[in-house]
């Protein structure tokens, strides 16, 4: 009866205006002043004070807003509600009381809005009595969160009851309860998580190596049941085609709208505009759909997302119920890639395993079940592609938006809301191949754009999974184009590297004298052959002419044209100087010294670097060097902290901005394209600074990057033994620091007394 009546009066506009209403207060951004407002209405003794009224109001909501509602602003504002109570005398009896009435409005809004439409499209009316169980203990800025939303809901209403209070209290009083209120909301925005985007890493499309690109999304599909769950074409496509071993990472907020539109613009939510799943919130860059001919499938969300002129076949919830639309949904794919045979990239979105995760909990049988089933639906779609060829020009991706942790995600608190499956399969992708590190959903865009041979979208962030294309060398790849960044970026540096650098040509310049004093003029008669790799301007070749070290040949290698230009001026008129841009053109010439001082950390596999020059030490010749990153300093919460502080005031590396012009021009000339992206300034330190942890990011420090320095040096060297490893920091030899000297001991000592040396140096012997 239900069925009839909804196919008889329900259409694609009422869907569109239903949902808007349903995400309305759904969403705490929106639901909590309505639940706060609503409250306060119920609950306020007699007269207002009006004006203290609009100003608690105001700061609560953008207070609020600012913290944007992350569970940690509950324990920072703890402060602020006690100053409350003892500051203004507020009565506890009136606090329990809207407490109450912000639980009961949470209730209802929720049995009404969620509860019973979900019974609805689900067929099951228990779903919204469920629902509600589930809630309890689940995490997230939704009306599917009970705990967030009468938290910030009571929060908005205790402060909008608090004004009248404080109508009759201090203004000092009242305006340091205020402040506690702003405290606690910044310091949680500050330590709020942000996005994770993978380290750069887009190639110049190589070539159309797929005609169609079909994406097969599957809302809401937490990673661990993926992985464990009896799935046969999982496995299968993992089997056929590559895979993220442990799963690409979703965005902040983990919502179905910004992950899904991070897809398909592979760019973060700040950047592509939807930052939850409420009404206004389309994408405002350029995605996929912009640059090649795309078809949309899924349920009303993805018309709520999609820009007007994107092509999107909606799929009525309410209309074939959960357990119909993803049927009908492969129908209209089926029907669309015989006919539309100019569209090159389709998108399916398969809603009833996340539906069910939020009616029956992402713990339950129910939403199990449906992945399975889900599964099934993908291996009739592969099938088919299969019949006949009908598929040998396309290649297939199965992802997922976020996963889901009890009924809900978006905080990435927990794994099971954080990773997501990514599989890739086609003619001449790697097969059973499973590709380690760090990847985000927002790699599944780029990927795409790399198989179809189209430009990325601009302002688009991260890297593509190049490991799966059989006829790539990933590592190859990688190297040029650390190279080409290099190179670039050091002939634009070189005129103002001495003066930019005083970490390095001060200090790390009593280190060389030391090691030159001891190795060079200690005794021994012998003159040495000294090689310096990465010699940069000839800050190492000069600290041993200048003081007198013995030498037989001074061999400075660097792969910058500025750089040695500067390095020949420095050094000009020395004996027996000689200036390369690589190691080939030593022809296998060998050395008593090797000098490679803050080299090692810019090239992705430093490994192999180290054993091409150990190639090139004599027997009982030395390797020194320095100036490289300590990993463990990465691995400290409060060093990262601390960093995170340090570049918030500014200290972080900034390139000028014609500077980076010119890069982006440089980079595009050397690759004869106008395809290479445009780089920003992070990105760019990402490729030069591959290693250095306080080089990834403009805000804080990344973890899990640099060198395990005594491990690194014996895996890369093995011909060699350790004689000297010290871990050290140069920090504070800073330009801004010179003029403060006692300032920059104090800090100096303050630093050694707190964390291991951020970097590492190191002088090793050539066994005989």
């Amino acid at each position: 009866m239900i069925s009839k009546l909804i196919k008889k009066f329900y259409n694609e506009d009422v869907e569109d205006f239903c949902t808007r209403l349903l995400y309305f207060f759904n969403t705490v951004d929106s639901f909590f002043i309505f639940a706060g407002v609503t409250a306060t209405a119920i609950c306020v003794p007699g007269e207002v004070s009006l004006p203290w009224l609009l100003l608690f109001g105001v700061i609560a909501i953008s207070s609020i807003l600012l913290s944007d509602f992350h569970p940690l602003f509950i324990l920072l504002s703890i402060p602020h509600l006690l100053l409350v109570f003892f500051l203004l005398s507020f009565p506890s009896a009136l606090a329990f009381k809207s407490l109450l009435i912000c639980f009961g409005i949470v209730i209802a809004i929720q049995f009404i809005f969620m509860g019973l439409p979900d019974s609805i499209v689900g067929r099951d009316i228990k779903i919204a009595f469920i629902k509600i169980l589930n809630s309890l203990p689940t995490i997230a800025p939704t009306t599917c969160s009970v705990s967030i939303s009468v938290f910030f809901s009571w929060v908005l209403c205790l402060n909008l009851l608090a004004s009248q209070n404080a109508a009759a209290a201090s203004n000092s009083a009242s305006f340091f309860i205020l402040l506690s209120l702003i405290m606690a909301a910044g310091i949680t925005r500050y330590l709020s998580p942000r996005t994770m985007i993978s380290k750069f890493g887009k190639f110049p499309p190589q070539k159309k190596y797929f005609q169609k690109v079909v994406l097969l999304n599957i809302d809401g599909c937490r990673f661990d049941h993926f992985t464990n769950l009896d799935m046969p074409t999982a496995r299968r496509l993992e089997k056929e085609g590559t895979s993220v071993k442990d799963g690409a990472t979703t965005v902040y907020r983990a919502l179905t709208n910004p992950a899904f539109a991070s897809i398909l613009t592979a760019t973060p939510p700040t950047i592509h505009g939807v930052k939850n799943n409420n009404f206004g919130q389309f994408i405002r860059t350029q995605g996929i759909p912009d640059i090649v001919k795309t078809q949309l499938y899924g349920s009303m969300h993805v018309k709520h997302f999609s820009k007007e002129e994107w092509n999107t076949r909606i799929i009525s919830l309410p209309t074939t119920s959960i357990y119909g639309c993803d049927d009908v949904m492969v129908d209209y794919f089926k029907e669309d890639f015989v006919s539309q045979e100019d569209t090159r990239f389709f998108v399916l979105d398969f809603s009833e395993a996340d539906f069910l995760g939020h009616a029956y909990g992402s713990h339950s049988k129910n939403y199990k079940d449906a992945i399975q089933r889900v599964d099934k639906k993908i291996g009739n779609i592969v099938d088919w592609l299969d019949e006949d060829g009908r598929g040998d020009d396309t290649a297939i991706i199965v992802c997922s938006d976020h996963g889901m942790y009890h009924i809900d995600h978006s905080y990435l608190l927990f794994d099971e809301e954080k990773y997501v499956p990514f599989i890739v399969r086609g003619k001449g992708i790697r097969r059973n191949k499973k590709v380690s590190g760090e990847f985000s959903i927002m790699d599944i865009g780029l990927t795409v754009c790399f198989l179809l041979g189209v430009p990325y979208p601009k302002r688009s962030k991260g890297k593509v999974l190049i490991e799966a294309i059989e006829e790539l060398d990933a590592d190859k790849l990688k190297n040029q184009l650390a190279n080409q960044f290099n190179q670039i970026h050091y002939d634009l540096e070189a005129a103002v590297y001495d003066q930019s650098h005083p970490e390095i040509f001060t200090g790390d310049h009593n280190w060389y004298l030391n090691m030159f004093r001891q190795n060079c003029t200690n005794g021994d008669s012998k003159k040495k052959k000294i090689l310096d790799f990465g010699c940069g301007t000839g800050f190492v070749g000069s600290i041993a002419i200048q003081n007198g070290s013995p030498y037989e040949k001074l061999v400075c290698v660097d792969s910058s044209e500025e750089m040695l230009e500067l390095a020949r001026k420095k050094l000009n008129g020395t004996p027996n100087a000689h200036f390369v841009q690589s190691l080939e053109e030593l022809k296998g010439e060998k050395f008593d010294i090797i000098t490679i001082n803050s080299v090692l950390h810019h090239f992705p596999d430093p490994v192999r670097l180290l054993a091409s020059l150990e190639d090139h030490l004599e027997p009982g010749g030395l390797i020194i060097g320095g100036h490289e990153p300590n990993v463990q300093f990465a691995q400290n919460p409060l060093a990262r902290l601390a960093a995170r502080i340090y570049k918030g005031l500014g200290g972080a590396v900034a390139f000028p901005e014609e500077m980076l012009d010119k890069f982006n021009q440089e980079l595009e000339l050397g690759n004869h394209t106008t395809g290479f992206p445009r780089v920003d300034q992070e990105e760019v330190q990402q490729v030069v600074d591959w290693h250095s942890p306080t080089e990834q990011d403009l805000h804080t420090i990344a973890q899990g990057v640099g060198f395990n320095g005594k491990e690194f040096l014996k895996k890369s060297l093995t011909c060699c033994d350790i004689d000297i490893y010290e871990e050290y920091t140069t920090f504070f030899c800073r330009n801004s620091l010179e003029g403060s000297p006692l300032f920059q001991r104090i800090l100096e000592k303050g630093f050694r007394s707190m964390f291991a040396g951020n970097l590492f140096r190191y002088q090793l012997t050539k066994r005989n």
